[in-house]
């Protein structure tokens, strides 16, 4: 049982998570398409989310977990207040993709289905509310056939890539179990190497966690491939920093950041670049304070969340006005000045990536005795 009380416990007073925690929070909001009226849906089901967002706080799956849970049940919290409270789940949403059936003459299977659907695919591939974002199928995956060869190759691959960067980063002192090494202690090389090593090793990773979990979907029949578009965009759109985190960077917390920006922006009555900036600082916010929120479950401290993601903005923000001013000056997008944002973008993220992966990894994030990556074990068994 946990234990609650008004103030979280430390870390080392926390019990072990159980088993049905984070499958149990998505049964409610699964289940909250059964509870009529819709004004008693929104009470009860923002009530028992709010319980367990609390009670998270006194359970531990480890660091990496306990970071990476918060920020994934924060986001769905979110989107429970879009899609849950502001809206009429039956009538607002809907599948682009199936017959007008409104979802209130459904059977009781088939409303949970629905509802199933709907709150375990967050960037919407199939919905009315997808995000123009989200990567797009590639034209040459027609049908379940080409989508699993494909998926399985580029699973494989990005497999691979994961275990040699985790042997990369198990090789420093800076994820030991033990007698671990602040990142900053390192030469700036090396500081800015890891960070990108690091960074390279969880878009690899989850990837692979994504292509492996679509692959089984589709081959039992639950998902169609049109539902399960890549997870990143392509990374050869990232000469500018707007564009990696709009079109490069999976997009699985965009629909929950933009909750409140698309509450109160066009409340402010405010247009063209303002409002369009307003946005930006409202978004970066949240996926701050999202993050942040993580960092604290985890750690009971901060990470430099908020600085790494509202720094974003000012980037974003003088990198317009560069590009608009080159434009007045009759600069095109030619191969040059695309290598000079990818230079700028590069040299960006080096510059802010390696303080922030360096918190993450200063407070246990990836921590390992040494022998956690396939190649590790390889080379132990050899010796």
């Amino acid at each position: 049982m946990v234990s609650l009380s008004l103030l979280p416990p430390d870390l080392d007073e926390r019990t072990p998570m159980p088993a049905f925690f984070i499958p149990s929070f998505y049964l409610v909001l699964v289940s909250s398409i059964l509870i009529r009226p819709q004004s008693l849906r929104k009470v009860i089901i923002t009530v028992v989310i709010l319980i367990y967002l609390w009670a998270f706080l006194y359970v531990t799956g480890g660091i990496d977990s306990d970071y990476q849970n918060m920020t994934m049940l924060i986001s769905s919290a979110l989107m429970w207040i879009d899609f849950g409270v502001m809206r009429n789940m039956e009538r607002d949403l809907f599948r682009i993709w199936e017959q007008d059936v409104p979802v209130s003459d459904r059977s009781i299977l088939q409303k949970l289905a629905w509802s199933y659907d709907l709150w375990t695919t967050w960037r919407g591939p199939g919905w009315n509310w997808q995000s123009k974002r989200s990567p797009k199928q590639p034209s040459h995956i027609v049908d379940r056939r080409t989508f699993l060869i494909d998926n399985i190759k580029r699973g494989l691959y990005c497999w691979i890539m994961s275990q040699i960067l985790l042997f990369c980063l198990e090789s420093t002192p800076f994820t030991r179990l033990e007698g671990r090494q602040h990142i900053q202690s390192a030469p700036l090389h090396i500081q800015v190497a890891v960070a990108w090593v690091a960074a390279l090793y969880t878009q690899y990773n989850t990837s692979f966690m994504y292509r492996f979990v679509t692959s089984v979907l589709v081959l039992a029949g639950a998902c169609a491939p049109f539902q399960c578009p890549p997870l990143f965009g392509p990374f050869s759109r990232m000469f500018t920093v707007n564009n990696l985190w709009s079109t490069c960077w999976q997009q699985m917390m965009r629909r929950s950041i933009m909750v409140f920006p698309n509450l109160i922006v066009p409340r402010m009555n405010v247009h063209g670049r303002a409002a369009r900036y307003i946005r930006l600082v409202l978004a970066f916010t949240v996926s701050g304070a999202i993050h942040a929120t993580g960092a604290y479950c985890a750690t009971r401290g901060s990470l430099g969340d908020m600085r790494m993601f509202i720094s974003q903005v000012f980037a974003i923000i003088a990198e317009d006005y560069v590009i608009s001013f080159g434009k007045r000056l009759g600069v095109g997008k030619s191969r040059w000045v695309v290598m000079l944002g990818f230079t700028w973008t590069i040299l960006w993220f080096s510059f802010c990536l390696r303080s922030w992966i360096g918190e993450l990894l200063w407070a246990g994030m990836l921590a390992t005795d040494g022998h956690r990556s396939v190649v590790s074990k390889i080379i132990g068994q050899s010796q």
